[in-house]
């Protein structure tokens, strides 16, 4: 639809004003809904979902433990990750929130990011205070999936710093899953740049999937 109205949009105008002026509106508009696009990736929060089940069958909940610890560290299965809002079949992990950005993480989108990690925190502490949930296990990590995300730039790495700051503040851990080999150049960059704890923490806090932070979030006890 919005390469539609930018064909339209332009054709009118070179008819009422001329070839120049019809060229420079469409340009003008068509970068216009590119940095509109651009600051809104979208997101999704994701569940786990049983590799044995499938997207239309219920997820089977996990066993219950006497500590709350002990049902982090044995309550997930490896298996796939879909969104909450669009598979019946996922479930969230206890003690932690799962982000998938679709998209670039640059300077127009920074702002839609912050805004959608502090909306699934307040839920997450508003829906602990609400129900009287205070035996829940404690939200301690966030997990960003990165594996769609193509582009990252200064203004994106100071909002993952940023974001990073934010959430130790509120005792929550974040970690990074999956970034592409451009995103990862890009965070290696940021560390020798910055020269910073915080870069170099982050930079120490990627994995190649969500199962691999999920091995170091909640590792196997051994027996």
């Amino acid at each position: 639809r919005g390469d539609f109205a930018v064909s339209i949009s332009t054709f009118v105008v070179v008819l009422g004003l001329g070839v120049e002026v019809g060229l420079m509106v469409g340009v003008a508009i068509s970068i216009s809904l590119l940095l509109i696009r651009s600051s809104q990736p979208y997101m999704a929060e994701l569940g786990r979902v049983d590799s044995q089940l499938n997207d239309v069958e219920a997820a089977v909940p996990a066993k219950s433990a006497d500590s709350k610890d002990a049902e982090l560290e044995g309550s997930w299965e490896r298996g796939t990750w879909r969104s909450l809002s669009l598979v019946s079949a996922a479930s969230p992990v206890p003690g932690c929130i799962v982000l998938r950005i679709d998209g670039a993480i640059i300077f127009t989108a920074t702002g839609a990011i912050m805004d959608k990690v502090t909306k699934l925190m307040d839920d997450a502490l508003k829906l602990r205070t609400d129900t009287d949930r205070s035996n829940d296990v404690k939200l301690k990590f966030f997990i960003l999936d990165m594996g769609q995300v193509h582009d990252l730039d200064l203004s994106g790495m100071h909002m993952l710093q940023t974001l990073d700051t934010s959430l130790s503040r509120r005792g929550v851990t974040l970690m990074l899953a999956q970034p592409t080999g451009h995103v990862r150049d890009a965070l290696s960059r940021m560390q020798h740049l910055h020269h910073s704890d915080a870069a170099a923490g982050l930079g120490a806090r990627i994995s190649s999937s969500i199962d691999e932070v999920m091995d170091s979030c909640y590792p196997t006890p051994q027996v």
